[in-house]
């Protein structure tokens, strides 16, 4: 590896979550974010000196702990004649973003006996690492939660963001409450990181505060309206709080601030009946408002789960307009489950939720919805719904042709050949899919043209 220059051989190579990470017999780590594209050296967090050699033995990432890796150093002395000392574990939050020494009880750096050849992460105890040497092992623990909770308060903002980022992996729930009360910090990242901390204590009683930060004022915080909310919804989401759903809805509908779509993205997390019903209430609004947008998307993420929701919606509800909106969503979550109540619903009264019915049923493309989309395309009353199925149809995948082997029965082939003489059926829907193109473009308030587009 070259950067800037300077070629270091590299030892051992490390992904995580598209973080790539280089350990290096000379010159430490080095880090890209950008699929190694670019690559930053990262000495001074390894305990570099001048005239020091840095040698990373080992990297490791703890794979129930995303972000957390792990790095063991050594350091070469001399020129002529080179000495190997051990060097200490580190210790990183943040996808190898900033490093920090394992300490003992005392708050000494944690020095290995001999050099580390590999490092195994805990499964079971929160930023706990086993070292392996040539001579047998050491055991690392990182942190405390009472010198974590200090350092919360730190008026840097990068020694907060860490603080919370090990709150919330050393398990303490005893600190979630003093993670709510940061949630309006003036640093982005330390927000960020205060709602996945309260994200992985997974500690409920904490939902009432949170639901109660949900009515924060719209003060800003660094200048943007609806900061609080926001950190508040996404919390919500994390813990899956099914008791928040009715709040996260009233700010989906109501606020037009960042928190809105944070609340959208809660409600999708938490998943249940009651979130597709309160996500589906945008459905009623005609125009594409952000309010609808977040919704639908929200529904989207859900996937299956919402599918109940929708199909009764679909076939159901009063409002042609939901109908119709509920008919789109199946269509992207195109979950074959839906296809007897899309099929149902091809019997609507309004067009346009028809049309939109066979989209729907296109995407879905299970072989009921084939079926019906044939019957649409020959028998429905409306131009518009018969050129609809007619392009949902030539969406399908056509069967090649079987070709005979040998010994195949000649009267097989003879009708193969009789097939391939009559007109082709791909041109025949290649022309009515250009027609009901035309058809649904100039038909005023069609609405199954522009499906994916609505909400980006």
């Amino acid at each position: 590896m070259r950067v800037a220059g300077v070629a270091a051989p590299v030892s051992g190579l490390l992904e995580s979550n598209g973080t790539l990470l280089a350990a290096t017999g000379s010159n430490g780590l080095y880090r890209s974010i950008d699929g190694g594209r670019t690559w930053t050296v990262l000495p001074e967090q390894l305990g570099v000196q001048p005239g020091v050699t840095v040698d990373v033995t080992a990297l490791s990432a703890d794979l129930t702990r995303p972000g957390v890796l792990y790095a063991a150093t050594a350091y070469w002395f001399g020129s002529t004649e080179r000495h190997l000392t051990p060097g200490s574990i580190y210790i990183s939050l943040d996808y190898g973003s900033r490093w920090e020494p394992m300490v003992d009880s005392d708050g000494q750096a944690i020095i290995a006996p001999a050099r580390v050849n590999r490092l195994l992460p805990s499964t079971t105890q929160a930023l706990h690492v086993q070292a392996l040497t040539n001579g047998g092992s050491i055991e690392a623990q990182y942190g405390r939660a009472q010198d974590q909770l200090i350092n919360l308060s730190s008026a840097n903002p990068a020694d907060r963001a860490w603080a919370a980022a090990a709150l919330g992996w050393l398990g303490d729930t005893s600190a979630a409450p003093a993670l709510v009360a940061h949630l309006d910090d003036p640093d982005a990242a330390v927000g960020l990181a205060v709602v996945h901390a309260l994200g992985h204590l997974s500690d409920r009683r904490v939902v009432p505060d949170l639901v109660q930060r949900l009515h924060t004022a719209d003060e800003a915080v660094a200048g943007i309206p609806g900061t609080v909310r926001m950190r508040a919804a996404m919390a919500l989401g994390l813990l899956r709080a099914a008791e928040a759903v009715g709040p996260l809805a009233n700010i989906m509908m109501s606020d037009q601030t960042i928190a809105q779509a944070a609340a959208a993205d809660a409600l999708a997390r938490i998943g249940t009946p009651a979130a597709a019903e309160a996500l589906a209430r945008a459905l009623a609004e005609d125009a594409l408002s952000p309010t609808r947008q977040v919704a639908m998307r929200g529904l989207e993420r859900m996937g299956s789960a919402a599918a109940p929701t929708l199909e009764r919606l679909v076939r159901t509800d009063t409002s042609a307009t939901t109908r119709r909106n509920a008919a789109e969503l199946l269509g992207w979550i195109a979950a074959p489950g839906s296809t007897p109540s899309l099929v149902a619903a091809l019997a609507d009264r309004d067009v346009d939720v028809r049309v939109e019915v066979a989209w729907a049923l296109g995407e879905i493309g299970s072989p009921a919805a084939h079926a019906a989309l044939q019957a649409t395309a020959q028998n429905d009353t409306d131009l518009a719904v018969r050129t609809a199925a007619a392009l949902a149809l030539s969406r399908q995948p056509v069967t090649a042709p079987v070709v005979a082997a040998a010994g195949t029965d000649q009267t097989a082939v003879w009708t193969q050949l009789a097939n391939l003489l009559a007109p082709p059926r791909g041109l025949i829907l290649l022309f009515s899919a250009l027609l009901a193109v035309l058809v649904l473009w100039l038909r005023p308030g069609a609405s199954g043209t522009n499906h994916r587009m609505r909400h980006s």
